[in-house]
């Protein structure tokens, strides 16, 4: 079983005023092998969020796009 704390890829869609803590606070706190795909539709909410974080936050070019970063097909039955 998975623990949250083992979670290596994420996803993250908005960073609005209550996402970009959020992603913050997500990127402060899990380990540095933890990568978070982010997508919003400001593009520079999410070029900001890249360059705060490189390599930890990564760039998304859809909400689709984040969901096909994260999610295994193998995980899928």
């Amino acid at each position: 079983m998975t623990h949250s704390h083992e979670f290596k890829k994420l996803g993250f869609i908005g960073l609005g005023a209550m996402g970009k803590p959020m992603l913050s606070h997500l990127a402060n706190k899990l380990p540095e092998e933890s990568r978070i795909w982010v997508y919003d539709v400001v593009e520079q909410m999410v070029d900001d969020a890249c360059a705060e974080f490189p390599g930890r936050v990564l760039k998304a070019k859809s909400a689709k796009d984040v969901a096909q970063q994260v999610v295994s097909l193998d995980a899928i039955v």
